[in-house]
C-alpha cells in the first residue's frame, strides 16, 4: 500500500546552476545537447518546480542555454569553455 520514499538532499538553485556548468565543463553537456525542463530538474535533484525554473532562467540569463521555437531547451557554449 505505502512505498518507502527516497529522502533526498535539496539542492539550493546556486548548487544546480554549479552542477550544470560543471556538467558542461566536463563534457556531460555538449554545445546543442538538449537540457533537462524544470519538471524534469525537480524530479532529479528533488528540489522545487520553482527552483529548478530559477535554475533554468539563471542559465538562459547567463547564455548557457537558450530555449528553442519548439520550447526544447538547448545547452549553448563555447569551444573549450564551460557554461559563463
Amino acid at each position: 500500500m505505502f512505498q518507502q520514499v527516497e529522502i533526498r538532499k535539496r539542492h539550493s538553485s546556486s548548487e544546480l546552476v554549479a552542477f550544470a556548468n560543471e556538467a558542461v565543463r566536463t563534457g556531460h553537456f555538449r554545445n546543442g545537447d538538449r537540457f533537462p525542463t524544470p519538471d524534469e530538474i525537480s524530479k532529479l535533484t528533488g528540489a522545487s518546480v520553482a527552483e529548478s525554473l530559477d535554475v533554468v532562467t539563471i542559465l538562459i540569463k547567463e547564455g548557457a542555454i537558450r530555449q528553442l521555437p519548439s520550447g526544447q531547451l538547448s545547452i549553448v557554449s563555447q569551444p573549450g569553455k564551460g557554461c559563463p
